[in-house]
């Protein structure tokens, strides 16, 4: 059987457009952080309805709380054709009302669809905090 694996330059791809997604929401730029989803994306928070579809989830996003970075841990990529699972491990650093800092570890699996274009973009998340 040939080997459907990825190559390097995909799994790249993806790795940059989850690191510029997150990078969008720390810079508060919803708009360039919905363009790396799909049309039909598909985001499923911890103790919450699913929020389909690029409206929901602009509307979704600014309501999260402001977040100072995201400190990536761990990203591991699969996949073949023009689907991929992504699993990330993270911590949102979050500005406490005091100037201070605090930590708040978690962890994502995401499914990328490769688009027209050549383009991936996330599809559907999972998450949840590990607190």
């Amino acid at each position: 059987m040939a080997d459907m694996s990825l190559p390097q330059s995909d799994l790249l791809e993806i790795e940059q457009v989850l690191r510029q997604a997150l990078a969008n929401i720390s810079n508060r730029d919803f708009e360039s952080w919905l363009k790396h989803w799909t049309h039909d994306a598909v985001i499923m928070p911890p103790e919450m309805d699913d929020i389909k579809g690029l409206a929901e989830l602009r509307a979704w996003i600014r309501e999260w709380p402001a977040i100072r970075r995201f400190e990536i841990e761990s990203i591991e990529i699969e996949g073949a054709g023009d689907l991929a699972v992504v699993i990330c491990h993270f911590a949102r650093v979050l500005e406490m009302p005091d100037g201070g800092e605090t930590r708040r570890p978690a962890r994502q699996m995401l499914k990328f669809r490769r688009q027209e274009g050549k383009v991936w973009q996330i599809a559907a998340a999972l998450f949840n905090g590990m607190e």
